[in-house]
């Protein structure tokens, strides 16, 4: 289930007139407006404020003939533009000392919120930050690609970037409404029209004072904001059980694999060829070099129940990630070949198996990137990508061939079963332990290298290795199912 598309719903429901019923006793929006003008002009005559420059400002609100209407309303609303609406909008300095100034990037626009300002002190105050803002009124920031940065004020201690439009609602909108018409899509895709400008494009003032507005009457106005509200807090019950069950999905999965890991997923049958046969045929002349075996003189395939990572099964065996694969192979090909070009950005993160790619040259991507080929199992190495399971199997690739990022460790491997050591590279266990030995700086840490060599793997019989991909499969299958219901 789409939440936001579903919020986005009811409030093209209540701009329309369609979520609450209309009550006929309800002072039209018209007169209200006629109320506001004849106050307006009042205080112009008292010399209190300015007349409008703009001729259509003069009048208390626009008449839309029905074919220019963007939509039908109820017959008790009116369309009007923003200046019949909102108050015009006022400068000011920073105070002496520390103030709060609301940057662009201080908005949630997920929750549309005010997330965070930032305290700064007024000889530190950038150039923009001269929008004064009172509690209620709205701000909506007219610069791509922050559009949807929009939020009601929550006090009166702010100033706000020149980057925003503040909607100071008057008396003819209530400010809760406002905020919910602001972040309509009919607002928020109707100003991205006029959006101009090549290297920063942004709306500008006139097109939100101009922009025409579907205005209830001042009690229907009330009476949609608390049933927006009524569904909005439904809605986001719903999305934190989906949420947590999302979760429970995911744990779900790390359990499967935990189980996996283990030999504890299918039963063991007894007629597998055991895995000590494998490895010797995998890799006969291996030596062990890992720090949990006891020599380097012991085989490659000897069990040291008191060195290993874990208990497995009779019929498994450790052995070091190197004697399974070779570690980031070369391709030999011609250069003109097409060949698949995959930057990190393009191998999918999580429990799936998935990645695209980009068709390029051989000769344009064989320097300065790894190489793999269909088969291949590719392993994020620089965090977060590895602890966000950033891993896959290569398939697909044009002429088989393929280069990528060089934070991307390659792990070609015969007789076994690639799927389960992508399962495996994916599992919390592994996650976890290549993690401990992180290097770098805080933002670009990258695993050792030997979580990719000589650190102890489990290897199960080949027949059994299918049997567990096969039982992961189906189990994420029923799982995934679940989630695409939610």
């Amino acid at each position: 289930m789409d939440t936001k598309l579903l919020k986005q719903k009811i409030l093209d429901l209540a701009i329309r007139g369609k979520l609450v019923p209309q009550n006929p006793d309800d002072e039209p929006a018209s007169e209200l407006l006629k109320r506001i003008h004849t106050e307006k002009e009042k205080l112009i005559a008292e010399g209190k404020i300015k007349r409008p420059k703009n001729a259509a400002d003069k009048l208390p609100y626009r008449k839309l003939e029905p074919s220019d209407a963007p939509f039908d309303i109820p017959e008790s609303w009116e369309w009007v533009t923003g200046s019949a609406v909102f108050n015009p909008m006022e400068n000011t300095k920073p105070r002496e000392g520390y103030f709060d100034y609301i940057d662009i990037d201080a908005i949630d626009n997920k929750r549309n919120i005010i997330a965070a300002p930032k305290h700064l002190l007024s000889k530190n105050a950038p150039s923009r930050a001269t929008r004064q803002v009172s509690k209620g009124d709205v701000l909506f920031s007219m610069v791509r690609p922050y559009l949807k940065n929009i939020a009601k004020v929550d006090g009166n201690n702010y100033i706000a970037s020149t980057g925003f439009y503040v909607c100071k609602p008057n008396k003819a909108m209530i400010s809760d409404y406002c905020f919910y018409l602001m972040i309509s899509n009919y607002v928020v895709n109707g100003l991205n029209r006029f959006m101009k400008g090549d290297n920063s494009p942004s709306i500008n003032n006139n097109n939100i004072v101009s922009f025409n507005y579907p205005l209830p009457p001042l009690a229907e106005q009330q009476r949609i904001v608390a049933e927006i509200e009524k569904w909005f807090a439904v809605i986001d019950e719903m999305e934190a059980s989906r949420q947590d069950l999302q979760e429970a999905i995911k744990l779900a999965k790390g359990k499967i694999l935990d189980l996996a890991i283990h030999g504890k997923l299918v039963p063991q049958d007894p007629n597998d060829e055991p895995a000590t046969e494998l490895l010797k045929r995998i890799n006969p002349a291996a030596k062990s070099i890992s720090p949990f075996r006891k020599s380097a003189d012991s085989p490659p395939y000897r069990k040291d129940k008191n060195k290993v990572p874990f208990e497995i099964p009779e019929s498994w065996e450790f052995c070091c990630v190197e004697e399974l694969f070779n570690l980031n192979p070369k391709n030999n090909v011609d250069d003109n070949k097409t060949a698949g070009f995959i930057p990190m950005e393009l191998v999918s993160a999580g429990f799936v198996n998935a990645h695209t790619f980009e068709k390029r040259k051989w000769g344009e991507v064989k320097k300065g990137h790894c190489h793999f080929q269909n088969g291949d199992i590719g392993i994020a190495k620089i965090s977060p990508c590895f602890e966000n399971r950033k891993s896959t199997i290569f398939y697909g690739l044009p002429n088989n061939i393929g280069a990528g990022t060089t934070e991307l460790v390659i792990l070609r491997g015969q007789q076994i079963c690639a799927e389960f050591y992508l399962y495996l590279f994916k599992s919390a266990w592994y996650i976890n332990e290549g993690t401990k030995y992180f290097k770098g700086v805080v933002g670009q840490q990258r695993v050792n290298k030997e979580i990719f060599t000589t650190f102890l793997i489990p290897l199960p019989p080949l027949a059994e290795q299918k049997r567990i991909v096969r039982k992961i499969a189906e189990l994420f299958s029923y799982l995934d199912e679940i989630s695409a219901e939610i």
